[in-house]
């Protein structure tokens, strides 16, 4: 019992000091974010993502996943357009597409996806967002909570809409040639009410790849930092 108080003494004194490190404030804490995840790469659960990068078009930063692979944001023109959008589901008001790969034992690589997106908030704003992805998907989960996590020991909260479907995915042999491959996949989106708009943050992947790319330890971590320009 003395052990069990002298340790849980130990966290609250961390967790204390660690809050007054970061402080408070969008931009300050921006920087120490920053700063603290440069400063704890070997040690951390956070060391399993980037500093805040802006979305293009948006108003808000995400720290991207820098585990198993780096993401690479697409543009317009760098590549197929197929790449771009998550095929036949329409992800309202996206503003960004992150792209990394899984690399087969025979050098092929196959994408996994990130995206994000804002839209206005308005009254039919959430509905509309639930019914694109619903319409999409052949089977859909019930909308959740889902919780973020940041180096503040505090939560977020987002909604979550879990589906699965047959999805299109790159193939890309080691010489650069791209063919394409129908893939049981999984996608997942997070959106959060932010002042009078609406973040949305979205992943897709092969389904026989899901464990592989972690994304259950890395997912509570980009939407636990998220912050506002």
């Amino acid at each position: 019992m003395v052990i069990s108080t002298h340790n849980s003494l130990i966290r609250g004194l961390f967790l204390f000091a660690l809050t007054c490190f970061l402080g408070c404030g969008t931009s300050s804490y921006e920087v120490r974010l920053s700063k603290w995840v440069r400063n704890n790469q070997g040690n951390s659960r956070f060391n399993m993502i980037d500093s805040p990068a802006a979305v293009p078009g948006a108003t808000f930063k995400i720290c991207l996943p820098k585990v198993p692979s780096s993401f690479t944001l697409l543009g317009e023109g760098s590549v197929d357009k197929k790449r771009l959008k998550p095929g036949k589901i329409d992800f309202p008001g996206l503003k960004a597409t992150y792209e990394a790969f899984v690399e087969d034992s025979t050098k092929h690589k196959t994408p996994y996806y990130i995206y994000a997106g804002m839209l206005q908030d308005s009254p039919r704003t959430v509905q509309g967002i639930n019914n694109s992805f619903s319409d999409g998907f052949d089977s859909i989960s019930p909308l959740e909570i889902f919780t973020g996590e940041n180096p503040e020991g505090t939560f977020v909260e987002w909604n979550k809409i879990h589906g699965t479907t047959k999805m299109d995915f790159a193939y890309i042999d080691p010489q650069g040639k791209e063919t394409y491959k129908t893939l049981d996949a999984v996608f997942e989106v997070l959106y959060r009410k932010s002042g009078d708009q609406i973040y949305l943050i979205g992943w897709r992947a092969p389904k026989d790849y899901v464990d592989y790319i972690r994304v259950q330890e890395w997912l509570p971590l980009v939407a636990g930092t998220v912050t506002e320009e």
